[in-house]
């Protein structure tokens, strides 16, 4: 969710100066964030998407941000053959 916050936040602020998706992901995330592999993971996979989809001009992040909190949230959920995934490790 903090990354689609990032995107919105960058976008409300086109064509002015500002510090950008890194800087605001980073702010909202907070300073207790980052101290995991899970967490260094999740940094690089949102920061590669980004950097995708700014190379596909009609590709849309919030979308592909949306899906993927979709499936972290489902995957977090345990089923019969599936022990839960922790969404916060």
């Amino acid at each position: 969710m903090r990354a689609l916050d990032a995107h919105e936040e960058e976008r409300r602020r086109a064509g002015a100066p500002q510090l950008g998706f890194s800087a605001y992901l980073s702010d909202g995330l907070g300073e207790t964030w980052g101290g995991s592999l899970a967490h260094t993971s999740a940094w690089e996979a949102m920061q590669a998407i980004r950097q995708l989809v700014r190379k596909a001009p009609r590709a849309d992040l919030a979308a592909y941000l949306r899906l993927g909190l979709r499936l972290v949230r489902e995957l977090g959920t345990a089923t019969p053959s599936r022990t839960p995934v922790p969404v916060g490790a």
